[in-house]
Formats: C-alpha cells, structure tokens, sequence
C-alpha cells in the first residue's frame, strides 16, 4: 500500500488517520487550504485543550491560525505533501506501527528546507478510547526507542515564527533518547 501511494502522482495530499478520533467538519479542507498557501508539507490539527495530548507542543493555541514546527505527531490525523512521500518513510521494520517516526521525520529532510506545522484553527479531539487499550503500550514504547537509537532524532519540540525564530521548545523525554 505505502508504495502505491509513493507512486501515485494525481494526488497532491495524502491525509493518514487514526480511527478514534473526532474533528470539526471541514477539517481537511481548511488544513490543505493552509497548507497550500503557506507551502507546508506536512501538518497536523492541533490537539483539544480537554482530550488527550501525548506531547504538550500539541496543544491548541487558541486565536493562531497556524505555527510553524519541527514536529507533527503521527497521530490521530496528519495530511503530507505527495513529494514528501520520497524522503521520509511511512514504514521501518524496527517500528512497524508508526512510533517514533514523528521524531526523526524533521531530521531526515531539514536539509530540503521544507514546512512542518501545526494548525492551531483546526481541532482534534484524540480520545474515544483509553491510550494502549488496543495494543500493548509498553512494547510500542520500546521500539520507539530501538527506531531512536537506529536514526538521528530532534531532541527539542520547538515552535517557529515565519522567519524560522524559535517561539517556544520543549525537550523530547529523556526516556527516548
């Protein structure tokens, strides 16, 4: 599946969701139009003041549109650019569900000079069941580290202005790293 999309060229945007979570109804629209306009490659929606947030740069803030960042979540919802496809991967074996790869993603294309966001007028809501109820959380965790220790990562969450200026940075736990 993931190499089909890789070669599929009639689609400019590819959005990878969860399938517990809950967003305003035009949610895909006002991203891609975001993204579009700003060139962005790869954004996310923020996360809701009252559901569940696993990393706090997530968070909405309230009356931006939109912040430029080093980090978007694999997860519940993110939308990424067709060319994008080619320089970072959506499958490695040594996580094969996905953990992890929201921290090395930025490292691998920073030298492409591309746009990551979050969008901040866009909301969701990541919580209809309990983390880890479907899958073993402890074992996810550790090939989240494994995948850490095999490629380089970002050590600090940071958000940007339009100029690249740090606005604010959160360490990655220590326990990753």
């Amino acid at each position: 599946m993931i190499e089909y999309i890789k070669q599929d060229k009639k689609y400019d945007y590819f959005v990878i969701t969860d399938d517990d979570f809950i967003v305003n109804k035009n949610i895909l629209d006002v991203m891609i139009d975001i993204m579009v306009t700003n060139n962005i490659c790869l954004a996310q929606p923020s996360r809701s003041l009252l559901g569940e947030a696993g990393h706090p740069i997530t968070r909405q803030i309230p009356n931006l549109k939109f912040r430029f960042t080093n980090f978007v979540e694999i997860g519940p919802l993110f939308i990424i650019r067709n060319d994008l496809l080619t320089k970072i991967p959506l499958y490695l074996e040594d996580s094969p569900q996905g953990f992890g790869y929201d921290l090395i993603w930025f490292e691998m294309i920073k030298k492409y000079k591309t746009k990551f966001a979050i969008i901040d007028c866009c909301i969701a809501s990541h919580g209809m069941r309990k983390v880890g109820e479907t899958y073993n959380h402890a074992s996810y965790q550790n090939m989240k580290k494994k995948l850490l220790k095999n490629y380089p990562s970002i050590k600090f969450m940071e958000n940007y202005d339009s100029e690249g200026r740090t606005i604010k940075s959160w360490p990655v736990d220590k326990k990753y790293l």
